[in-house]
């Protein structure tokens, strides 16, 4: 505080008043005093982990928004003030673990050949999820599909493909739509192709979408086509996930 004593300590107000020749300050130093004397601290949240909405003066504008350990809100929410409502809305939109999902295979699948595309399943008995926040996935039924939950508009797909076979090898990978191979906006693909002689190979395709625009109940499959009959898909190298975004 030691450069706001020459302004505002009472002591040094009739010598500072002194130097300004022709004038008369006494309500002004006053003032200036009165105020730094008797202005407090800015409030802050009183309560752990929490966050506190302050006016401009440094008060607190409404009650305290409390946030557990997972980052989720808890508890003192004003429903009346609306900043405070977009930051609940906010807590509980981003905060905790990652939403969305992830599965992959836990045993083998063996394709024969094909031009046309072959969904990849991730059941009970050769699939796993490794979490699954918003009921994307159904071990029991279609489960070669991860579908949009509702409150959601922005999501990305994407899969990884590792596979044994012998010879020549083929393969085109890529995540349809709502059970149609045709392309769409962010849809992506990838191909391999492969002259090893006779020799048992391994290869493998990375997909990756754009970020995309849904609606609830669209779903996505992993989809993989090969002229080449007796390719098999490798147990845990080979997954699928949907990322939640908003």
């Amino acid at each position: 505080m030691s450069d706001y004593t020459k302004v505002y300590d009472g002591a040094t107000l009739d010598s500072g008043e002194a130097t300004l020749a022709g004038a008369d300050f006494d309500v002004d130093f006053a003032a200036i005093e009165v105020a730094v004397a008797t202005k407090t601290d800015k409030a802050v949240p009183t309560l752990v982990n929490s966050i506190g909405l302050l006016d401009v003066n440094g008060n607190l504008l409404s009650s305290e928004i409390e946030i557990s350990t997972d980052g989720t809100a808890a508890d003192n929410s004003d429903a009346n003030v609306m900043t405070e409502k977009a930051v609940v809305t906010y807590v509980a939109a981003n905060g905790g673990a990652p939403k969305g999902c992830l599965v992959y295979k836990s045993s083998l699948q063996t394709v024969a050949g094909s031009s046309s595309f072959t969904p990849l399943t991730f059941n009970t008995g050769n699939g796993v999820e490794l979490y699954d926040t918003d009921a994307c996935h159904d071990m029991t039924t279609n489960g070669d599909r991860l579908t949009v939950p509702a409150g959601f508009t922005r999501i990305k797909v994407s899969a990884g493909f590792y596979w044994s076979g012998f010879g020549y090898e083929q393969m085109a990978g890529t995540i349809s739509k709502g059970g149609s191979t045709g392309a769409y906006i962010g849809m992506p693909w990838a191909e391999s192709n492969r002259d090893s002689g006779t020799a048992s190979q391994h290869n493998s395709l990375n997909l990756q979408s754009g970020i995309l625009t849904v609606t609830a109940g669209e779903f996505f499959r992993f989809e993989i086509a090969s002229p080449v009959a007796g390719w098999s898909t490798q147990t845990n190298s080979t997954w699928f996930q949907m990322e939640l975004l908003a």
